[in-house]
């Protein structure tokens, strides 16, 4: 946070118009409405990468939502991304498209790229990749669907059975290729239904979801794929998903629709997107509905 504060003040010392999370919004979700905002009236992101920001739920978050907007035919403004190293960690892969600010050997020098960056031509962000998953990770993703119809069907047992044998074909897959982001969309709905099934009686009584290890390795193996590929419709979806478990339901309906809308462009039907999403927007009604009041009885006599 101190080098974001001093980058500030460079930038507004220069006449720029800078916008930082002061109010700590982030706290009440990861993509609240009023952060949402923000990022859509925004010209230019700058993403100041180090070892901190590249394990941190919230700059994915910002970084790929913006990528995603920058796509969507809603998007008022189109926005720059520009890559800051602060340290030498290596940038996400999808990241290395554009043109990075180096403030690793001279602060004055890095700002003084950055603030020609944002008085330059904002960088396009490159077109989405095709989706085009193998005929292995359709077979995982037809065996995962069969997961959650075991387990519509009240039947936990038969999903943990069913979810087991594709654990080690998923494991197996991952330890060949760990960086290919379809098996990392992959492993983060294994770990996903996994938390499901351990957890459905929980579930199912409309308890909070319980805080567990599974759901947060199933939230940064999507992220970790979403690295590569921020607008692939599948790691998008399941990354909502995960939201929607947590209770995050603003954040869940941003990358649901951002999964739907995907997958209308790529022209196939995602039935299992669009239950997420209608129960999500049912979640968020049932939390903001206020409970009846009770009339009062009249006295008995």
């Amino acid at each position: 946070m101190e080098v974001a504060l001093r980058l500030e003040r460079s930038l507004s010392a220069e006449g720029l118009s800078v916008w930082v999370d002061h109010a700590n919004i982030r706290a009440g979700g990861l993509l609240i409405p009023a952060l949402q905002d923000a990022l859509q009236d925004s010209r230019n992101i700058v993403i100041l990468w180090s070892h901190a920001a590249a394990a941190s739920a919230w700059v994915t978050t910002e970084w790929t939502s913006v990528v995603n907007l920058n796509h969507q035919k809603e998007t008022r403004v189109q926005k720059g991304v520009i890559p800051c190293r602060v340290d030498d960690t290596p940038l996400a892969l999808f990241l290395l498209n554009y043109v990075f600010c180096d403030l690793r050997t001279s602060f004055e020098d890095g700002t003084a790229t950055i603030v020609t960056s944002l008085r330059g031509e904002i960088e396009r962000t490159p077109p989405p990749a095709r989706y085009e998953p193998s005929d292995f990770v359709q077979q995982i993703l037809a065996g995962q669907s069969d997961v959650l119809t075991a387990l519509g069907s009240n039947d936990p047992a038969t999903a943990l059975r069913l979810e087991r044998q594709l654990t080690g074909q998923v494991d197996a897959a991952l330890r060949t290729n760990p960086a290919d982001p379809y098996l990392l969309a992959l492993a983060g709905y294994d770990k996903k239904n996994q938390y499901m099934i351990r957890h459905w009686d929980d579930l199912q009584a409309g308890h909070l979801a319980p805080k567990d290890e599974l759901l947060e390795q199933a939230a940064g193996l999507f992220f970790k794929a979403l690295s590569s590929r921020p607008e692939d419709p599948s790691a998008l979806n399941g990354l909502g998903s995960v939201f929607m478990l947590r209770g995050d339901f603003d954040a869940a309906e941003f990358y649901i629709r951002r999964s739907l809308a995907r997958a209308h462009e790529e022209g196939f039907d995602y039935p299992a997107a669009e239950q997420d999403l209608a129960l999500i927007q049912n979640l968020k009604t049932r939390q903001t509905t206020p409970p009846p009041r009770r009339g009062r009885s009249a006295p008995k006599r």
